[in-house]
């Protein structure tokens, strides 16, 4: 028989084995790094917080059938810049106009309620979905991949959703061509194209000061036609003179451009009334005006100066007028666009330059100190070293119908 301080001393070595493997395997562990978790979010996943607030909306044509007879290039929305709010539901991106169009037209306001007016475009949303970590649905114990979870919350809680900005489903009537038969036709530009970035790749820039986003669309309109006598609506096309003109549907590209508003940003509209509207002639944004007794009349619509925004402060913190010569000017900064030809860079230094001294002029009329240039031609897309500082840094490159810079 073996004694026991025997059997004891032989067990020994094992134990001490075991410790031994024990710390090497807890070492081994603490030393290992933890590796970054596997991204399998899909791109253009956007959060629902960033949609809110106040934003201001436009469209501008920026492609046009060789022989289009409807519209050109660069054409906007009859109505000009919108003021618009989000309404994010389950299976649409609603975009509506915030203000209305008829002032007093609408009591919300003076309830002190939001006012949701119009929708002037709509896009549907794909899904709705948290991004997390995937995990053990037994045990609950998450793992290394990051994932799009549309399933544990309900829709209208979680915080991103995809949107499929290929179709535009709402037809305003604020382009000139859209009174014709239209149809909107899906069209997603990807990032390239044969190795090239594409111009009409959507553009997100939320984690900018100013938030701007932007998305290109496309839609078919019918030919036009003209009633003639007869023979009823016959198309454009057939006529002596317009045999340039397409007899088929043209297809159309349009820009959706989207800023957000800045609370900071300052400006004071001026009425266009009195006696000046004798002696001057101005392009004004007309408004009719409601009236609970009277209804609407001519007479009491508003009209409002079209006009630059030479200043960058109009008021005091108080809300009173900053005098115009105490105020800080805020030159006009205009960029060409990116296939603006080279033959025709010596005519627009000139016409910037004389556009410059009539603002420049205008600036010390009011006695204002300032002395620099009032209007910035920014004459190379993408901006290079040694440009105008406010043309932006190098690579700057604005696109168009891209409203940060209209």
């Amino acid at each position: 028989m073996t004694s026991t301080s025997e059997t004891t001393s032989r067990r020994r070595p094992c134990t001490h084995h075991l410790v031994l493997w024990l710390c090497l395997v807890a070492t081994a562990l603490g030393c290992a790094e933890q590796r970054d978790p596997i991204d399998r979010v899909q791109p253009y996943a956007l959060k629902k917080s960033d949609f809110q607030d106040q934003w201001y909306y436009q469209r501008t044509v920026v492609d046009v059938p060789a022989a289009n007879g409807f519209t050109f290039v660069g054409n906007t929305d009859h109505s000009g810049l919108q003021k618009i709010k989000f309404d994010i539901q389950e299976k649409f991106l609603f975009v509506r106009r915030n203000v209305e169009l008829i002032k007093n037209g609408d009591d919300k306001a003076a309830k002190g309620e939001d006012y949701e007016g119009e929708v002037v475009a709509a896009f549907p949303i794909i899904k709705h979905f948290d991004v997390r970590r995937s995990y053990n649905p037994t045990t609950g114990e998450e793992v290394n991949v990051l994932e799009e979870n549309a399933i544990d919350r309900a829709w209208h809680e979680r915080e991103y959703m995809r949107v499929d900005w290929s179709k535009n489903n709402v037809t305003n009537y604020q382009l000139d061509f859209e009174a014709a038969s239209i149809e909107a036709v899906p069209y997603y530009p990807q990032e390239t194209s044969k190795g090239e970035p594409n111009p009409d790749a959507p553009l997100f820039e939320f984690d900018k000061a100013n938030p701007y986003f932007d998305i290109t669309s496309k839609i078919f309109a019918k030919a036009g036609t003209v009633e003639y006598a007869s023979y009823g609506q016959i198309p454009v096309c057939w006529l002596i003179g317009e045999e340039t003109s397409e007899c088929g549907a043209g297809e159309y590209a349009i820009r959706h451009s989207f800023a957000k508003i800045d609370p900071n940003h300052q400006y004071v509209p001026r009425p266009y009334k009195g006696g000046e509207t004798d002696m001057f002639g101005y392009f004004t944004s007309d408004r009719m005006v409601y009236d609970a007794k009277l209804g609407i009349k001519q007479q009491n619509k508003e009209r409002y100066l079209n006009r630059h925004n030479i200043w960058q402060n109009w008021t005091n913190p108080d809300g009173t007028l900053i005098p115009e010569a105490q105020r800080l000017p805020r030159p006009i900064t205009y960029h060409v666009n990116r296939d603006f030809p080279d033959d025709l860079l010596p005519v627009a230094r000139k016409v910037a330059a004389q556009w410059n001294k009539v603002f420049k002029d205008a600036v010390q009329a009011t006695g204002n100190p300032f002395t620099g240039d009032m209007f910035v031609l920014c004459e190379n897309n993408p901006v290079r070293e040694g440009d105008p500082a406010s043309c932006g840094g190098a690579g700057t490159s604005p696109r168009l119908g891209d409203i940060r810079y209209s």
